[in-house]
């Protein structure tokens, strides 16, 4: 006979106003954690309460979480909205049945971080809060980027401070929080993570919506990001109009957003850019295409960052990665042995990195193959959700298991 260890079902309740198929680096960060972390712990329950931002469908079951969808008001597209109190309410109600062991919540400028630690107390869970972004919002408007700054220094100090467990995907944002914010909670850093699986090392010259391969000599340089200023597309742009590319050079810009026509019609009137392809949109699959084809994998941003998961993907695909030293990207990228970063907002520093990458092609091999070793050694996501599990174990009580006598098996 053996014993055969069951584990009690936990019931994790997650709050994130925007989710799928609304796509962002939160929102990403969201999925993969408890996707992954329900694979290894067939225990885990998750239900996710999101706003229905893209008019999807109220209740969907998505790689294993629960999805629930409830009305809402979108102050600002893409970045606030106010749900119908009334869908939360009926929600809310319905999942405290459920006894939940905690409900986690991320990213301070969205209203769910002002009240999901009320409510984990009223139904008498813990509450978690999730932190990426190491800075004030930045948004165009300055009064709005005024308002926002007000909001992070009263009411979303007020809060956090009353979460059980406070964590960040970054040290950047654990620092913004301690020092900018005040926060005295302990706070505990846990990274974001990739899927090394699924983000291959093996390089092809196939590129999604190009109608044939690239020549094996060829190299491939990437951007693959939102098309907004911040982004750094503008001076990418700019330094392309001005570098003499060699001709084996293809370079490819992927991403949607308010700068695609600019972008778009930039690369189609410089005579300078003819080997420079925009690609536009891309799916999860295309773009693992993509880094495939991908030998310089470049993000010039000066966004208000946490630990962006295009990057992990790039080095995870084996892809010489240049970044700007900006938020927890420094604490992905050791510089000169996995990746090379620069300076924010500097056409110089694009330059002589781009330069550099294409004519050391051996150094920038050796550093790729580091960057993947690391991403699998410190940033898979099936050792970032088992640190979680531990972590969060440690604020709820949920270890409790019994034992049930299993049959011994035979062959007839």
């Amino acid at each position: 006979m053996r014993n055969k260890k069951i584990h009690s079902p936990i019931h994790i309740l997650v709050v994130s106003p925007y989710f799928l198929p609304t796509i962002g680096g939160s929102q990403r960060y969201i999925e993969e954690l408890y996707v992954h972390l329900i694979r290894q712990y067939p225990h885990v329950y998750v239900d996710v309460i999101a706003y229905n931002t893209e008019n999807a469908l109220p209740r969907e079951t998505h790689r294993g979480l629960t999805i629930h969808r409830i009305a809402c008001i979108e102050l600002m597209k893409g970045q606030f909205a106010i749900p119908n109190i009334f869908a939360l309410w009926g929600i809310l109600i319905r999942m405290s049945q459920k006894h939940i062991a905690f409900v986690h919540t991320h990213i301070r400028f969205f209203d769910a971080t002002w009240w999901v630690w009320i409510y984990a107390k009223l139904i008498g869970a813990k509450s978690i809060f999730t932190e990426q972004v190491a800075a004030h919002p930045i948004h165009a408007n300055p009064f709005i980027r005024w308002i926002a700054k007000i909001i992070d220094l009263t009411i979303a100090r007020f809060s956090i401070g009353h979460y059980d467990l406070v964590t960040t995907t970054n040290s950047a944002a654990k620092t913004f929080l301690q020092h900018t914010l005040g926060i005295k909670t302990p706070i505990t850093v846990s990274y974001g993570g990739v899927d090394t699986r699924f983000f291959s090392p093996i390089k092809t010259r196939t590129v999604p919506h190009l109608s044939k391969k690239l020549p094996k000599k060829s190299a491939v340089v990437t951007f693959a990001s939102r098309l907004i200023q911040s982004k750094g597309i503008t001076y990418l742009i700019k330094t392309l109009k001005h570098m003499h590319l060699p001709a084996n050079v293809h370079v490819f810009i992927a991403g949607d957003g308010p700068l695609a026509s600019w972008t778009q019609k930039e690369i189609n009137t410089t005579p300078t850019m003819k080997r420079v392809h925009f690609l536009g949109a891309l799916n999860y699959q295309e773009m693992k295409t993509l880094l495939k084809a991908t030998d310089i994998f470049i993000h010039p941003s000066h966004h208000n960052e946490g630990f962006p998961n295009v990057i992990l993907e790039a080095l995870a695909s084996k892809c010489f990665v240049i970044a700007t030293d900006n938020a927890g990207t420094k604490e992905m990228i050791h510089h000169g042995k996995t990746g090379y970063l620069i300076r924010q907002k500097s056409i110089k520093g694009i330059q002589e990195a781009l330069i550099y990458a294409l004519s050391h092609k051996k150094e920038r091999k050796t550093i790729a193959i580091q960057a993947r070793m690391d991403m699998k050694k410190q940033f898979d996501w099936n050792i970032v959700s088992t640190s979680f599990y531990i972590l969060v174990q440690q604020f709820c009580v949920f270890e409790s298991s019994t034992y049930v006598s299993a049959s011994p098996s035979f062959t007839p």
